[in-house]
């Protein structure tokens, strides 16, 4: 279990490491200005740096009149490990993206003139998953970029893959020197890849502190069975004259020969069983990494460090055993505690005694008083429970509390059934021909939101805003309106606290001003000069459901229209299948629109969060198995060890079916305050782990795998049945107490 927690962590980090790309570090200057030769030559002269790779980022690049994020790289290892494709980069070649594909609906080795240019698709690459997924996107050599862009071949950013052992802020403090303006972002320190390790990391290491606790427990009930049995043979060695070194030489023997064997038997079977069993179950899961390895020298140190640590338990324990006399064994063994039961009973006021048992069964009452009078043991016993219901807790609940959390936020990101948006610029026109389609759609409710342009001022301040249909949000119950009149906005809350307005209040605001531009996009004057205008304050909302922006204005009113505002997004409720087909036809004239619906984002992230945490609940199920063994074995222990005071209760009087219910309702007590602690402590648990992953309160337990555990306690505690007849049956009590 501890190798396979370690696997897990190792093929995570690998798996987040191999989407960066295998690199350490990315260099460039605050608004992405050329690198010079020079400095990227004295870059690659530090001891530290291993290797270098050049690239180019452009958004002056137009493919079939669509806007096209550009990337011209040197054509390397590492920029192949970044933006994983895997041709060579020759002159006239690209790589495009899944949405560029869509785009221009073409496929890898058609071919198509770009300025004047006849480029070829060489691959077509999946979208990334840290990258924006609506961006269309290709890559091509720094030559070829330059050709067909027309500007400079020289790189805007660079790679850097450290040495191995290298201290990357060091190296980092060393090209800074080189030049003070750079800006390293160290791939370990991004926000993202960050946050992803530690939290991942938290739950290694609570799956291997629950390894090395339920292992403990478990070895602890095979301990205590072990020296029960052989506890007589050492007395008996004793009686006849063995001394206390040569027992524990003897013993010593035993533990080791089976210490060894277990740990030989135990390495090799986990070897075989990682090669077959578990490389096939986890092939058919779809976990980030199915692969789970076998460390063979980490595995080997583990086992030489459990043998040890089992043979220094026993061997303290043989110690302290083989120095005991024949009868003091055997008193310490039997009788003592049966003494030491009666002699408490005898000393317990009758006056208290009938008193309290007014309150509670009797046969209740000795069960708890034969527990309380042995808590050394029976703590045991309860930690094992509260460990199984612990785990059944967190491996059951920390999936779904986190889907339920994220399925919130998606909700507040997606406001209807379906988000339409743009892979790429659409014009105002456009926009409005499809917003128009969709609202003659049959059973649709629709709405529309533009992109922003230039800030309009409000008190002296630019504020920026969208341009919305409020009253199709309001139909779509995205907003509320409280003011009719057209002359509205939504403004933030943020804003309103600034403004100190509240909803219904007026308020003076100016639209940016409309100019005119020359033929290289610089301005030449006004078209149309800004003009004041009175807003009602119709909603006040969160900035998360205005695109993070301070305001929306009502589309109809004109004055706050501007060229260069197209699709945003259009919000589309109703009936999905009749929204699909209409926005399949669009497709066919507008290839970049695209859309997602709030189904399909919960079902992509769920299967993220499976990929996360799906291990993590198999080894917590695989746990609570052994844990449940290792609780059986113990209480088993337990009652055996405890068969002479079933004796002295029978010889007192007590029936065979009393005896069978006072040993019925031991175990029921030791099951259920298990659970009861392991609720508390399993809830606790997910509590921190939760506030710490996604600062939220909100507990979401899954009480389903619980119930499940339980039965499967309750299984267990059956299968005690056929012990607890035998040591209940008067036979047994006669023979047991004959052997004393």
């Amino acid at each position: 279990m501890a190798n396979f927690s370690v696997s897990i962590n190792k093929s995570y980090t690998e798996n987040l490491h191999k989407e960066y790309g295998d690199f350490d570090m990315l260099l460039t200057y605050e608004n992405y200005q050329d690198i010079s030769q020079e400095i990227v030559n004295d870059i690659k002269t530090i001891n530290g740096v291993n290797k270098t790779a050049q690239g180019r980022t452009s958004d002056q690049l137009k493919i079939k009149s669509n806007n096209v994020y550009a990337l011209g790289v040197e054509d390397n290892d590492m920029m192949k490990s970044r933006y994983h494709y895997n041709i060579s980069l020759n002159d006239n070649v690209i790589v495009i993206n899944t949405v560029l594909a869509d785009i221009l609906q073409c496929k890898a080795g058609d071919s198509f003139k770009i300025s004047g240019v006849n480029i070829q698709v060489k691959e077509i690459i999946k979208n990334g998953t840290l990258s924006n997924t609506r961006v269309a996107m290709a890559i091509m050599s720094l030559d070829t970029l330059a050709k067909l862009t027309g500007e400079s071949s020289q790189a805007n950013f660079l790679m850097i893959k450290a040495k191995k052992g290298v201290e990357i802020n060091q190296l980092s403090n060393e090209i800074l020197r080189i030049d003070s303006e750079l800006k390293p972002n160290i791939v370990e320190k991004d926000p993202f890849y960050k946050k992803s390790i530690e939290s991942f990391t938290i739950f290694i290491i609570a799956l291997i502190l629950s390894v090395v606790i339920v292992v403990s427990l478990f070895l602890i009930s095979i301990f205590r069975g072990f020296l029960y049995k052989y506890h007589h043979d050492m007395a008996i060695l004793r009686a006849i004259g063995g001394k206390p070194k040569q027992i524990v030489e003897i013993f010593a023997y035993v533990a080791i020969f089976l210490s060894v064997l277990a740990g030989i038997l135990g390495y090799f079977i986990t070897y075989l069983m990682n090669k077959t069993i578990y490389s096939k179950v986890f092939s058919k899961m779809d976990f980030i990494d199915s692969k789970v390895k076998f460390y063979l020298l980490y595995s080997l140190g583990l086992t030489v460090l459990i043998i040890v640590i089992i043979l220094f338990v026993l061997v303290f324990s043989m110690l302290k055993s083989a120095k005991v006399l024949p009868i003091v064994a055997i008193q310490q063994n039997e009788i003592a505690k049966i003494g030491k039961i009666k002699t408490k009973k005898q000393k317990i006021k009758r006056k208290n005694l009938n008193h309290f048992i007014k309150f509670i069964d009797r046969d209740l009452y000795i069960a708890i008083k034969m527990i309380s009078a042995k808590m050394k043991e029976n703590i045991t016993i309860i930690l094992t429970i509260m460990m199984i219901i612990v785990l059944s807790f967190v491996g059951s609940s920390l999936s779904n509390i986190i889907k339920a959390n994220n399925s919130n936020y998606l909700k507040n990101q997606y406001l209807t059934d379906i988000v339409v948006s743009s892979s790429s610029f659409l014009s105002y026109s456009e926009t409005m021909q499809i917003y128009e389609n969709m609202k003659n759609g049959k059973d649709l409710k629709v709405s529309i939101v533009l992109t922003n342009g230039d800030k309009m001022t409000i008190g002296g301040q630019p504020i920026s805003y969208l341009m919305a249909d409020l009253a199709a949000m309001e139909g779509q119950g995205i907003i509320k309106n409280k003011i009719q009149d057209k002359n509205r906005l939504i403004i933030s809350k943020e804003l309103a606290k600034k403004l100190g307005v509240k909803v219904g209040d007026y308020i003076d605001v100016i639209t940016p001003g409309k100019y005119k531009y020359d033929q290289n996009g610089f301005r030449l004057g006004f078209l149309e000069k800004p003009t004041k205008h009175k807003l009602g304050v119709s909603s006040i909302v969160s900035r998360e459901k205005l695109y993070y922006r301070d305001a929306y204005v009502d589309i109809q009113l004109n004055d706050f229209l501007q060229d260069m505002m197209g699709m945003n997004c259009i919000y589309i409720s109703g009936n999905l299948e009749i929204a699909n087909n209409l926005l399949q036809d669009l497709k066919i004239k507008y290839p970049n629109i695209v859309w997602s619906n709030y189904n399909e984002m919960v079902a992509n992230s769920n299967k993220a969060i499976n990929q996360r945490y799906a291990m993590f609940e198999v080894v917590t199920g695989a746990l609570v198995v052994v844990a449940g063994l290792g609780w059986f074995t113990s209480i088993r222990s337990i009652i055996l060890s405890r068969k002479r005071e079933y004796c002295i209760l029978r010889i007192q009087g007590v029936s065979t079916r009393r005896l069978k219910k006072i040993i019925s309702i031991q175990i029921l007590l030791y099951l259920f305050a298990g659970i009861i602690g392991g609720v508390l402590i399993g809830s606790a648990f997910l509590f921190l782990i939760l506030y710490r992953e996604v600062k939220i309160l909100t507990l979401l337990i899954d009480w389903r795998l619980t119930f499940v555990i339980v039965l499967y306690l309750l299984f267990l505690c059956l299968l005690l049945i056929p012990l607890v007849n035998k040591i209940s049956s008067g036979k047994s009590v006669i023979r047991d107490f004959v052997k004393v």
